[in-house]
């Protein structure tokens, strides 16, 4: 079904976030959806929201083989209680490879180069697959994100659906608390954004919960752009 993403965002800012999921379905065939997660703080928030009204949707996890113990522990706890359709996603390229390429440590040598073989390149190729790919970015996250609508069509031609970009932290908060739903357990920590170990620190405690995530002038991977 042809759908103008104009009049869509229109409707879909009117609605709940719960609302809104229900209401993609009737532009998008619920069999082609994927929903992607990084289990990272906060996450199994929108995983519930999401599964709830779609259980079979697959859900999308990056394994890059730089996680924590703790969000590999986090994903599996998860999975388990809501009963995730989890698919794990492995990069192309081997780290011995990525070594060879890059050095010891290619996060810090050429960390775009890293996220681009751990990450989006294994999303892109298996969003394929799919005709939407929703995510639980939020506006208020990175200066990136602020100007993104509900429905979008990236840089790579993928279209993407971002039911909860209107939330504010405490929204979040509130809605893991409502049903009683786990945190990461870094979060117990002053972890308050969690990605790969090796780029993820402790946050500065201030406003931005994404202080803690690359350093420097990078706060995307490249998945959102």
């Amino acid at each position: 079904m042809s759908v103008n993403h104009n009049q869509l965002n229109g409707m879909l800012d009117l609605l709940p976030a719960e609302q809104r999921v229900t209401k993609i379905a009737e532009h998008f065939n619920s069999s082609r959806l994927a929903i992607s997660s990084s289990f990272g703080t906060f996450s199994a928030g929108f995983l519930h929201l999401v599964t709830k009204i779609y259980p079979e949707i697959p859900v999308l996890f990056l394994d890059t083989g730089f996680h924590f113990e703790e969000t590999l522990k986090f994903r599996d706890e998860v999975t388990e209680l809501l009963g995730l359709n989890l698919i794990n996603l492995k990069p192309a390229v081997s780290k011995s490879q990525l070594f060879s390429e890059l050095g010891a440590e290619p996060f810090k040598s050429n960390p775009d180069r890293c996220c681009q073989v751990n990450k989006v390149d294994p999303m892109d190729l298996i969003l394929n697959d799919y005709d939407l790919w929703i995510s639980g970015i939020r506006s208020s996250q990175t200066s990136n994100r602020t100007n993104l609508s509900y429905l979008t069509t990236n840089i790579r031609n993928q279209t993407k659906f971002h039911p909860i970009l209107d939330w504010t932290s405490k929204q979040v908060w509130d809605y893991l608390q409502e049903y009683e739903l786990p945190v990461h357990p870094l979060f117990e920590k002053g972890f308050t954004s969690i990605g790969c170990e090796p780029c993820t620190s402790l946050g500065s405690g201030d406003a931005d919960d994404r202080s803690g995530r690359w350093g420097g002038d990078k706060n995307e991977c490249g998945l959102h752009l």
